[in-house]
């Protein structure tokens, strides 16, 4: 961080570049294990997998069955197995396998963002900024109070999302669903009942611990840590779940009775 205008080494804030240099080294490194990490995909040679949602999903580009929360990319013309988005900073799917990395890598970025912020502007209520901060210095407390606020409630959204177990693709779905329902359009969609309800959701601390593993040290660190699902199997809540199939159960057999 320059000097502000007029100020000698020691006179002004200590800006801490030990915790910057860590928490950038610590991005860096998360940053890779997303982009070297493939997203996860389906087997090709799998046979046709259960479905809890009910019948299971066939990729004709792909040409290979789809177990439940796999969407196809069709930017990278492949299916991913609980795909959240397809990043483009990333230059790839963000998927099960490496969306845990994702995440690491919004809060370190977010962290950092807000230390450059917060000492920033305590440096420039300190020196009377507008008359001692130079350009540069400026530049970097406009940047910080960006990454701080934009990228920061960006992140919370995602922790929020890992917290209720949906993808971004899937609070999508359910977004659209609820505005179509206030005109009318009651339609199930996979994985939410009627009422709004998610199958797969089991509580803030079962959804938290299947994405970010179960432990403690691993949840921020930017190491391999045990998920709570392969990707291809979830974990539901069984009443929810009985909810779901009764619903689907009778819009099928309504479906049958409008054919005949």
């Amino acid at each position: 961080m320059p000097l502000p205008k007029g100020k000698k080494p020691g006179q002004h804030r200590d800006w801490g570049l030990l915790p910057i240099v860590m928490v950038c080294g610590l991005a860096s490194f998360v940053y890779y294990g997303i982009v070297s990490q493939k997203p996860g995909h389906p087997n090709a040679t799998q046979m046709k997998p259960f479905s809890i949602l009910g019948e299971s999903k066939w990729c004709d580009v792909c040409q290979l069955w789809k177990p439940d929360r796999t969407h196809h990319c069709r930017v990278c013309g492949a299916c991913v197995l609980k795909m959240d988005h397809h990043c483009p900073w990333v230059n790839g799917c963000v998927g099960i396998s490496n969306y845990r990395f994702y995440v690491q890598f919004l809060c370190y970025v977010t962290l950092l963002g807000t230390w450059i912020f917060t000492t920033s502007l305590a440096a420039f209520i300190q020196f009377n900024g507008l008359s001692t901060f130079d350009g540069i210095a400026l530049s970097i407390l406009i940047i910080g109070g960006i990454i701080t606020f934009i990228l920061g409630a960006f992140t919370m959204s995602h922790l929020w999302l890992i917290l209720k177990n949906q993808t971004t693709i899937e609070n999508s779905q359910f977004q659209k669903w609820k505005r179509e329902k206030l005109s009318g359009n009651t339609r199930l969609i996979p994985m939410f009942t009627e009422s709004g309800k998610n199958v797969f959701d089991r509580g803030y601390r079962q959804n938290w611990l299947e994405v970010m593993g179960s432990n403690r040290l691993l949840w921020f660190l930017p190491l391999m840590s045990k998920q709570g699902t392969d990707g291809v199997h979830f974990g539901h809540s069984s009443q929810t779940l009985k909810e779901y199939q009764d619903e689907d159960g009778s819009r099928r057999i309504k479906a049958q009775m409008s054919a005949k």
